[in-house]
């Protein structure tokens, strides 16, 4: 235990040593702001750590607020909500990760506009490119643009292109372009002479057997193959074996004996040959046909000396043929006409045929050739141009610079996005790093709960997030936290650090120093943070607590005795401060005397709404004060109505008239567990002050004048 703080030097504390009175296991300290209370505290945690090494030391102040919860802004669905996150580790890992997404933030902002002044240099390569391409290309269709939007890839591929073609024609000027439209029409005109290839061996072995027949006699059928099979086809309507009337002529006729009887006629060898010579015919007409579609309609073809002499050879030679089929064929109907009869007519020559076939496949073989040696033309034309193309683009001033600062752009967007990766691995390594703190959550939604504060902690996704208790699903953002229930948060969690089995303080800790517990801006929640000083004071570990607020001093030294508790003030003299002891025993009354007197001589209209706050409880302290030290009367409540009337009929006549009832109805209001529905107004708050001092210096002047002596 720490009986003084020793050669403390920091801040307005100079090689101070003290207090006199040495402090105590529990202590209580008042100091008004910029006495040195803070650096006090500071010094009292140094002092614990340098004096017990073995056990703990906790330390509340503005640094372990701010070292120990971190409260967050975040949007979840377009709805704002607070994170809250405990623990130095945690509160540290998180401002850390902020600094981290802050530096990613403003890295993605950059890349982003980076990738557009990339975009916008691509976009003006590609441009310049196409306009290149446009401008030199012309009118030919063979060549296309390289694939893809890859600048590099385009710019490369066509710089390939000129260093192919200087190497094939290294003499060409190569900021000229040539035309290649001359030769692409030629090409064009090429393709549309259509020279098809002509298979003469089924008309050479057609030949040979006609021949044979038409020399060759044959029997009379007596009927034409034309009226048998218009007979045969017309028994089909005679299927019905029990008809044996004509549908045509309405004739009688023995159905089975006309179909025996033209079956044999088909089958006769007359009918045969007559048949072969009719398919044959129509070949003849089908081959015929054919070798007058040949139309070579192509003046590049034509003006070729082999070719053109080649092509009118072959015209002339099928006009021929086609003259002797034509005759050959109406031979050949002839012979149909009468079978009996031998013809020796002498048909086609087989040497035509052959003639024809191999001159067709000697201008399709030169057709191929010129074919050939115009796309040759073609590529080489092609090459220069595509030669030309990539010249130009290699050349272009806009190009090259564009592709400079393309290339130092790109440089930097991979160094930011390595650097973004960077972070994205810390950032995702700080958050494994976090510790559980649900323990925490729950005991301090506990706290909260019993003490009707209006927020709880909701865990989401491993971390945990402020809400309305009453209304969970309303919006809640930082600037709705206020200063007092922020200090309540980080109270809490400071307090649940404190605990250890059922919820009481642990036994290994030496020192706890609780600097300004309860904000200046939060009454509401004072209670709440009372109570759990309270507790605090109650453990086994030498505590103290400072505060600059002299309400707040005396709510918690209130009942507190001085043989167990110390009591002491932080001030400066001469810039240097030092501690001194205060006696409880007068200085609290008088200070909650003063307060009620200096309120109560206001007007009613110049006092604030929170001075109204404590002074119920502030108004009965003192009368019970006063009761319990003249008069022996321990408690100002309804029960002792009578005794305290007793007392003060004499010098108040306002006493029969039910003002003390009213006045004890509003000082009790909020004390000894009181539970009735009633909430005094701020009037009858203030005339009570007013009835309480008139009563005490009507009761006693000279008391009066001492309490109030020093204002």
């Amino acid at each position: 235990m720490i009986s003084q703080i020793k050669n403390l030097t920091y801040k307005s504390f100079l090689d101070y040593t003290g207090p006199a009175e040495n402090f105590k296991s529990k202590n209580i300290i008042y100091g008004d702001n910029g006495n040195g209370k803070s650096s006090l505290a500071i010094g009292l945690y140094n002092s614990f750590i340098q004096s017990d090494h073995e056990r703990l030391t906790y330390l509340f102040n503005k640094y372990y607020i701010a070292q120990n919860m971190l409260l967050t802004e975040e949007s979840n669905d377009n709805i704002k909500a607070v994170k809250i996150t405990y623990g130095d580790k945690n509160v540290s890992n998180e401002k850390e990760i902020k600094e981290l997404k802050d530096k990613l933030d403003i890295l993605k902002s950059n890349e982003s506009g980076l990738k557009k002044k990339i975009d916008g240099h691509s976009k003006k390569v590609l441009s310049e490119i196409e306009k290149i391409f446009q401008d030199n290309k012309k009118d030919n269709k063979s060549i296309k643009r390289k694939p893809g939007k890859d600048v590099d890839r385009k710019f490369n591929a066509w710089c390939g292109e000129y260093t192919e073609a200087i190497k094939q024609h290294p003499d060409y000027d190569y900021s000229n372009s040539p035309t290649s439209k001359k030769i692409e029409e030629e090409i064009n005109d090429i393709e549309k002479a259509k020279i098809n290839e002509l298979n003469c061996s089924e008309i050479d072995q057609l030949l040979r057997v006609i021949e044979s027949l038409m020399m060759t006699g044959y029997p009379e059928l007596g009927i034409s193959n034309e009226v048998l099979n218009w007979i045969n086809e017309g028994l089909h309507i005679h299927n019905d074996k029990k008809k044996d009337v004509c549908e045509f002529c309405h004739n009688k006729f023995d159905r089975n004996q006309l179909l025996g009887e033209i079956n044999d006629k088909l089958k006769n060898e007359t009918a045969k040959k007559q048949k072969y010579l009719e398919t044959a015919t129509d070949k003849l007409i089908l081959f015929k046909d054919q070798l007058g579609t040949l139309n070579v309609n192509s003046k590049v073809l034509l003006e070729n000396g082999d070719f053109n002499d080649t092509y009118f050879t072959l015209v002339s030679l099928i006009n021929i043929a086609r003259e002797e089929l034509e005759s050959n064929i109406l031979t050949m109907q002839a012979k149909i006409k009468k079978m009996a009869t031998p013809l020796n007519k002498k048909l086609l020559s087989q040497v035509k045929i052959n003639d024809i076939e191999q001159l067709i496949n000697d201008l399709i073989k030169k057709k191929r050739k010129i074919s050939r040696e115009k796309s040759r033309e073609l590529e080489e034309i092609n090459t220069l141009i595509k030669g030309v193309i990539g010249f130009k683009i290699k050349n272009s001033t806009l190009i090259s610079s564009e592709m400079a600062l393309l290339k130092q752009d790109n440089k930097n967007l991979s160094e930011m996005s390595e650097n973004a990766n960077d972070i994205e691995q810390q950032i995702e390594s700080l958050e494994a790093e976090g510790s559980d703190i649900s323990d925490f959550a729950q005991e301090i939604n506990e706290i909260l709960t019993d003490y009707e504060v209006g927020l709880k902690l909701v865990p989401k996704n491993d971390t945990y997030f402020l809400c309305h208790k009453f209304n969970p699903e309303r919006e809640i953002t930082l600037d709705v936290i206020s200063e007092g229930e922020r200090n309540v948060l980080a109270f809490c969690y400071f307090y649940c650090s404190l605990l250890g089995t059922e919820k009481e303080i642990k036994n290994d800790i030496a020192g706890i120093i609780i600097d300004d517990p309860i904000s200046s801006l939060d009454n509401k929640n004072s209670t709440l943070i009372t109570a759990m000083l309270e507790h605090i004071l109650k453990s086994n570990a030498q505590v103290f607590i400072l505060t600059h607020s002299w309400k707040d001093y005396l709510n918690i030294i209130y009942s507190k005795q001085e043989e167990e508790y110390g009591f002491y003030e932080c001030f400066k003299e001469n810039y240097r401060s030092s501690i001194r002891r205060i006696k409880k025993s007068v200085s609290v009354y008088k200070k909650l005397y003063q307060e009620i007197y200096q309120i109560q001589k206001k007007n009613f209209d110049d006092i604030k709404p929170e001075e109204f706050l404590h002074l119920p409880n502030t108004m009965r302290r003192v009368f019970e004060s006063y009761l319990r030290f003249n008069f022996n009367i321990s408690m100002a409540t309804a029960n002792s109505i009578d005794k305290i009337k007793t007392v003060f009929e004499f010098s108040n006549r306002d006493i029969d008239n039910g003002k003390l009832q009213g006045f004890l109805n509003v000082i009790n209001v909020f004390s000894h567990g009181s539970i009735f529905e009633y909430n005094p107004k701020q009037r009858e708050i203030y005339d009570s002050a007013k009835f309480l001092i008139k009563t005490l210096k009507c009761n006693n002047k000279g008391h009066h004048q001492k309490m109030i002596e020093d204002i």
